[in-house]
């Protein structure tokens, strides 16, 4: 009888363990600074058949119902790939450069005049003369854009774009829209999105610049990224790289790149831009409070 107690008690474990390592229990996991796609595609490779996982991105966050061996899988990725990316400050100085020409007349007087016996007599000739000068100015504008490594902050250029039309018929041909729109307040700005590559005295920033239009149009708020001329920079930290166009993209850039002051001149826009790179806190462990940095 003690014999049939104990074969019934091993037994009894035996389908608790096998039960507790089949069962499924749905759990939410943070991926905080991580790209939950990515997560979400090594996580899928490790669950078994009857798991499944959802990918929340606006929330950054995945849903998964599995076992608790599947869990802790998941739970030991995000850990690993939570630590927060450097922050990238980048020190841009924005240089308007303008040039004018100012016309001026005059006419000069030649010749001889008699005056005698009441009587004016005499010869004059008169030269009328055109001329002009040109003159350069220059006004400097400095920005701080603050970024995480990876992610994306916007630069302003202008709340006026004197050659719309000219870059709506690019967004037209590039498949950016199907048909031309009307604007009713449009800017142009410049996307600007850092990514610190390397370490130590190797470490760079790789400065990826794209050119976008937003604003408001008879359809509602409008938002076009022109990725087909984006531009790449690379510096070291306190480096200082140059910035006013592209040699392959010039016709555009020379169309972008240009700020309008009063009276309607047409200058153009130079940017200097010098990144500095500060390391992140280590990732907080798993007892970190809800609502923390990260989310």
């Amino acid at each position: 009888m003690n014999r049939l107690l104990i074969l019934a008690a091993c037994l009894g474990t035996a389908v608790a363990a096998d039960v507790a390592s089949t069962s499924r229990v749905f759990r939410v996991h943070e991926v905080d600074f991580a790209d939950p796609d990515t997560i979400a595609e090594i996580a899928r490779a490790a669950l078994s058949d009857g798991s499944r996982l959802v990918v929340d991105a606006p929330r950054r966050r995945l849903l998964l119902y599995a076992t608790e061996a599947e869990h802790a899988q998941v739970a030991e990725l995000t850990r690993s790939a939570a630590a927060p990316p450097p922050m990238v400050r980048i020190e841009v100085r924005r240089r308007t450069v303008g040039r004018s020409r100012e016309l001026a007349a005059a006419t000069e007087v030649g010749g001889t005049v008699d005056i005698g016996g009441g009587r004016v007599s005499g010869e004059l000739t008169l030269h009328p003369q055109l001329g002009g000068r040109f003159s350069e100015t220059a006004e400097d504008l400095v920005q701080t854009v603050s970024v995480l490594s990876g992610r994306s902050a916007s630069l302003h250029i202008g709340e006026e774009v004197p050659y719309l039309d000219w870059l709506q018929q690019c967004a037209i041909g590039w498949g950016i829209t199907t048909v031309a729109v009307r604007w009713r307040a449009v800017g142009a700005s410049l996307v600007v999105e850092p990514t610190v590559i390397g370490q130590g005295s190797n470490r760079r920033v790789l400065i990826r610049l794209v050119p976008e239009l937003s604003g408001v149009s008879e359809r509602g708020p409008l938002r076009w990224r022109f990725q087909r001329v984006a531009t790449e920079l690379v510096a070291a930290p306190g480096e200082t790289v140059r910035f006013g166009g592209s040699s392959t993209h010039a016709d555009f850039y020379d169309r972008f790149l240009v700020g309008i002051r009063r009276g309607g001149r047409h200058d153009k826009i130079e940017l200097e831009l010098t990144p500095t790179v500060t390391d992140a806190l280590p990732a907080a462990g798993p007892e970190r409070l809800e609502g923390a940095v990260g989310r």
